[in-house]
């Protein structure tokens, strides 16, 4: 499909004193929020396929602020 996501890269900018973590439930893998890395992570397998290792989303903030970048790379141009 034009525009197909591929691969997701998501920044984080600030680190939250308690909490924002982005969970990747159905791989059980839990990612802090540290400012100054990232993470890396492909929406399809190699043939194509959705892979569902990279459903995720973010925990709530208890405390401090989030603040990350996210650059989606797209298989072909998109728009």
């Amino acid at each position: 499909a034009p525009g197909q996501r591929t691969a997701t890269v998501l920044l984080y900018l600030a680190t939250p004193e308690e909490g924002g973590e982005t969970v990747f439930p159905k791989a059980e893998i839990m990612v802090p929020a540290v400012k100054g890395t990232a993470v890396l992570f492909w929406s399809h397998t190699g043939d194509h396929q959705l892979d569902v290792n990279s459903f995720h989303g973010g925990m709530p903030v208890i405390s401090g602020l989030k603040y990350c970048c996210t650059k989606w790379i797209r298989e072909n141009r998109w728009g």
